[in-house]
């Protein structure tokens, strides 16, 4: 027969304590543990199976808010929305738009240890949200397609001021980035992507070139000046879909910026900070690299793959219509044999004062495959056109210099 266990009276009052407690076991963990397991689901699972389904408590719901805030994805009605949530609260005399979410404020329920006597909800120190990566995409105007009659198919002549007012409303979301960007001091990612029309097959091809540009210059710089250095690593720019506006005197108008206005150096600012550096953009020049400005800079990262891709496609047309972006100097289009080598030239240089540097461009040649080339090798490779350029390490080349090599060979390179 078996003998019979004594059980303890204090071993007795903590199992009568965990057995009202199982129900929400989960709850009483502390906001450092429960924080853990929620960056181990990750920020896109979270995302995808909607934040509202974590009313399990407040407690759960602000950390999990704190986990999305690290690893934030904005769509362009998105970034509105989440904007107009960093204003500065009533009463709060900081900067205009001063984030809300700096700390998040949780209650939790008491653990075991904890006495009766204690509250259930009593408050716990405020938790850091630190934004890690940043990621927008817009992608123009999604309204174009109704500003045309169903009958008729003929243009209502109120679209252009639509268009023209919608533009200003752009501009005016990515100022207001701009102001939020600098305060992220913990941002080690930024992707900005502008592309076309989703829905540009409805649209007759005569009209595209009238909607394909929508992003001001102006705004495209002060966003580029607004991004902290402190600890990014990855900068990632495609306004594929969008020329850049120069605003005149009668509005936007078409063209590159003025030299106050100029992308590539503004880009070319974090190089000394970045491990990798991805742009595709209407204009680009050899400032981009970084190595035109006079000051001596200390290069902060050992390896940094950079990625150039000078293909633009029109939306309309997809692949087949595949064109090469414009050196920033040129006011007429250049052959593309001239941006390739211009951009070849710099990396060379650059290479100089990086000697870890791996730089890469892509192209289109005929029949529409896109050709990455190593620009200190001359090495080519064949990629397919479908790849998502942004996210595919298959576009960056093998290292096979010699650790001790400190410059690469210059390549010539000619894309009909």
């Amino acid at each position: 027969m078996p003998s019979r266990v004594e059980v303890s009276d204090d071993n007795h009052a903590i199992s009568s304590k965990c057995s009202r407690n199982d129900t929400g076991y989960l709850t009483t963990l502390p906001p450092e543990i429960l924080r853990e397991i929620l960056q181990y689901v990750g920020a896109d699972e979270l995302r995808a199976n909607n934040l509202d389904r974590l009313l399990i408590s407040k407690y759960w719901y602000c950390i999990a808010s704190a986990v999305l805030l690290e690893d934030v994805k904005l769509s362009a009605t998105g970034l509105t929305k989440f904007l107009a949530l960093q204003k500065a609260t009533p009463g709060n005399s900081g900067p205009e738009h001063q984030p809300q979410h700096k700390e998040v404020t949780c209650t939790r329920a008491r653990t075991i240890s904890e006495s009766e006597s204690e509250l259930v909800d009593g408050p716990i120190s405020p938790i850091s949200t630190r934004t890690s990566s940043l990621a927008i995409c817009l992608t123009g105007y999604s309204g174009w397609a109704t500003h045309i009659d169903p009958e008729t198919q003929q243009i209502i002549p109120e679209r252009f001021k639509i268009l023209a007012d919608w533009t200003e409303k752009t501009r005016a979301d990515m100022h207001r980035l701009s102001s939020w960007l600098g305060t992220l001091k913990t941002l080690t990612r930024f992707r900005f992507q502008a592309e076309g029309e989703p829905s540009v097959r409805t649209i007759p091809a005569n009209l595209f070139e009238h909607m394909k540009s929508y992003l001001h210059a102006d705004a495209i710089a002060l966003m580029c000046r607004s991004i902290p250095v402190e600890r990014l690593r990855v900068l990632e720019l495609d306004t594929c879909g969008s020329a850049f506006l120069a605003r005149g005197v009668d509005g936007a108008k078409p063209g590159h910026a003025s030299d106050s206005e100029h992308i590539c150096p503004l880009i070319g600012r974090y190089v000394p900070y970045l491990q990798q550096l991805r742009v595709r953009m209407h204009r680009i020049c050899p400032e981009v690299f970084g190595v035109g400005n006079k000051n001596n800079l200390q290069y902060t990262t050992a390896r940094k793959e950079f990625v150039f891709h000078l293909s633009l496609y029109d939306p309309l047309k997809g692949m087949t219509r595949a064109k090469s972006a414009g050196l920033c100097s040129f006011d007429t289009p250049c052959r593309r044999d001239v941006l390739i080598n211009k951009m070849i030239e710099g990396a060379n240089v650059a290479a100089m004062q990086m000697p870890n540097l791996k730089a890469t461009v892509l192209y289109h040649v005929y029949p529409f495959d896109l050709v990455a080339m190593d620009c200190r090798t001359g090495d080519t490779k064949m990629v397919d056109s479908q790849v998502d350029w942004l996210d595919n390490e298959d576009v960056v080349f093998e290292d096979r210099r010699s650790p001790h090599s400190t410059s690469g060979a210059c390549v010539t390179v000619c894309a009909f």
